[in-house]
């Protein structure tokens, strides 16, 4: 699923944990990469007899466990529905409109910005990750769901509807806001973000550029495995088809659910 509006695919579902045999399997099936394995691919002193170093790259796909310290530049993004400090986020709020079918969107929104990890087992290891290559799956801190008539969902969450509504379907137009406050109608309101501080796992090809800098970034060799087509079986609940569409480019993965995070 490709967010168009910012370019990075949220792999996170209410039924990902059923979808066994795809990201999830394919990322504990990676070998746990340490400080150690990450100098040895990318080493940070090169051939050259100056200040520089000669830019590498791990040219294969590496997991890594690292905590996320902020932003490149700038201050943090704040989770429209919970107020949590992150550097990515993704927020719907949907409503059934007949039953027996799935929840149309009423209101979205996602941002990115460009962030910095660090190395569990070396935390002065700093690596750059762009918003925008991210896909996140399997999380649970970050993840926020609800269920209330518009009328007594927060103030800020009433807001986040009324400020980013999404096109109504064909034939239909969405209520007022003095119409929703009156509406019986359950909404259901959704949250992911990539927090501040959490610990999570990274799975992407890593680079080295001649300044020393280490960058995480999408996988670009041959290898066209099950890991990066298995995002062709995800979907968010809250998407319409024309919103399910569009870019095959990979991205870098990002966990942050415990159950990952402990595998070997």
């Amino acid at each position: 699923v490709i967010c168009l509006a910012t370019g990075f695919w949220m792999a996170v579902t209410t039924g990902w944990r059923e979808s066994k045999g795809n990201v999830r399997s394919a990322v504990e099936a990676l070998k746990r990469c340490t400080a150690a394995d990450v100098e040895k691919l990318t080493p940070s002193q090169g051939g050259y007899d100056c200040n520089f170093s000669k830019p590498t790259s791990s040219k294969r796909v590496l997991r890594l466990e690292v905590r996320v310290e902020g932003t490149e530049h700038g201050e943090p993004l704040t989770a429209p529905l919970t107020g949590h400090s992150c550097v990515l986020h993704s927020a719907a709020v949907s409503k059934q409109l007949h039953d027996g079918m799935p929840a149309v969107p009423i209101a979205f929104s996602a941002s990115s910005v460009d962030f910095v990890v660090s190395l569990l087992d070396d935390p002065d290891a700093r690596i750059i990750v762009r918003g925008c290559d991210v896909s996140l799956f399997d999380t649970s801190h970050g993840r926020c769901e609800d269920q209330k008539r518009f009328g007594e969902a927060p103030d800020n969450w009433q807001d986040f509807v009324l400020t980013h509504r999404s096109a109504a379907p064909q034939g239909r137009e969405w209520a007022a806001s003095s119409s929703l406050r009156e509406d019986e109608a359950i909404l259901e309101f959704q949250e992911c973000a990539l927090l501040v501080g959490s610990v999570v796992t990274v799975v992407g090809e890593l680079h080295r550029g001649a300044d020393g800098q280490l960058t995480l970034r999408p996988f670009q060799g041959d290898d066209k495995t099950a890991f990066w087509r298995a995002k062709k079986s995800l979907r968010e609940p809250w998407r319409t088809s024309w919103e399910s569409g569009g870019d095959e480019k990979q991205n870098s993965r990002v966990a942050s659910s415990p159950n990952v995070l402990k595998q070997k």
